[in-house]
This record gives structure tokens, sequence and C-alpha cells, in this order.
């Protein structure tokens, strides 16, 4: 019995009705993930050679490797406030939506927090501020693009699953948009540079933390509430299994 070449199913009476949007869209994620490895690439291509012919200390891999620790620092926050909202066994949890804004708006909370963390360890090091801003930006950029591409990854592979995760898949992949794959890309880079600003202005001013928290959390809800309303503008389109 042959199997579905886009979801490897056997079912005769399996079928797909809209197969070209399905391709465009592993295209699509395969674009996204290959310009986010260049991106990687050539950053970390750039350290390696600034590091090497600068005589960089071994502090400023060490701020690298912070700036990957305070992004997973902030990322688990978020993932654990998502947890969160599930609530004990038995309990109707928040749905979808809801703990997806929940997560968003922990982890922005968390990131001037963990910029701050790796701002003092520099400052203890005697790294110059924007010297621990680069650094730290770098192992920041580093695990959020990692994390990017595997997820990318993941979904395409996820297109051509059978059953109910290929079905959840495809779901996801039906609200996509052009505009929101770009917003994705860039909300990985520009998170990257915004946590290396606050390393290097909370060097010098860590009370400012006290003002970016805040602030983080109410660009985080701006940014949410327009990507919900995208997703149900989005609602009516899908890919069926």
């Amino acid at each position: 019995m042959s199997e579905c070449e886009h979801c490897g199913s056997t079912d005769p009476g399996h079928t797909h009705r809209d197969t070209a949007a399905l391709d465009a869209r592993r295209a699509a994620l395969g674009r996204w993930s290959a310009a986010m490895v260049g991106v990687l690439a050539g950053t970390t291509g750039a350290t390696v050679a600034a590091l090497s012919t600068t005589g960089v200390p071994l502090a400023a891999l060490g701020l690298v490797l912070g700036g990957a620790l305070a992004w997973a620092g902030a990322t688990a926050g978020g993932v654990l406030a998502v947890g969160l909202t599930q609530g004990p066994r038995g309990e109707r949890p928040l749905p979808p939506a809801a703990g997806f804004a929940v997560g968003a708006l922990a982890t922005a909370a968390l990131t001037p927090v963990a910029a701050l963390a790796v701002a003092l360890v520099a400052r203890s090091l005697d790294v110059p501020p924007w010297s621990a801003a680069v650094c730290a930006g770098v192992g920041w950029l580093l695990a959020g693009g990692v994390a990017f591409v595997v997820a990318t990854t993941r979904l395409r592979a996820d297109l051509l699953a059978p059953g109910s995760r290929g079905d959840q898949a495809r779901s996801v992949a039906a609200r996509a948009t052009r505009r929101g794959d770009l917003r994705a890309f860039l909300a990985v880079v520009g998170t990257a540079v915004v946590a290396a600003v606050w390393v290097g202005v909370l060097q010098s001013l860590p009370l400012l933390v006290l003002v970016l928290v805040p602030l983080h959390v109410a660009v985080a809800a701006l940014t949410v509430r327009s990507g919900l309303a995208a997703r149900r503008d989005a609602a009516g389109a899908t890919l069926p299994g």
C-alpha cells in the first residue's frame, strides 16, 4: 500500500485538498531556517576573527556563554509561566492563546533581568561595557538562533507526519503568513540586539532595570495583542490532513 507523499498516511481514503500550499509552506520554512543559519555562521565567524586578532581575554568568551545562558533563563521562565497556566489536574487550563500571552509576557519581563545578571558579571570582570554588550549579544543570538532553526526544522518535518502530530503542525502552518515568518525571524535578531544594548547600559546604570521590566512587559503586551489579532484574521485558512 502506497504512502501519502505529504504525511505518510496509508489510508486509501486519505487526501489533501491543498498540497500546493503545504509544499509552499515547507519551502518557506526551509528558506527561513537557511537564512538564520547564514546569520549564525556570519556572527560566529566575525566573533572568532575578532577574538583571535584583538587578543580579547577568556572573559569575553565567558560573556558569550553568559549571553546564551541569559537567553536560556529568560526563555525557561516563559515556558515555566505557560506551565503554570495549565493548573492542577482536574482544573480547566487557560486557552492556548492565553497561555502563549502569559509566556511571552514572562519572557519579556525576565529579559532585562537576565541582561542585568550578565552586566554585573561583566563589571566584576572589568570588561568594558560595550565589549561586554557585544559578547553577550552574540551569545544571546547564537542561543536564540539555534532554537529558531531547530523549531523551524521540526515544524517542517512535522508537516509530513501522519496522525495528530501532523494534523496539528498543518493547522499551525495554515495560520502562518509571510509577515509572521518575518516577524519571528526579526524577533530573534532584534531581541539579541536589545539584550546586548541593555547589558552595556545596565553595567553602568543597574537600577534602570526597574524601568526596563515594565517597559518590556508593555511592549510585549502590544505585540501579543497584534499577533493574536492577526491569527484571528487568518483563522479561516486551513491545510486539512
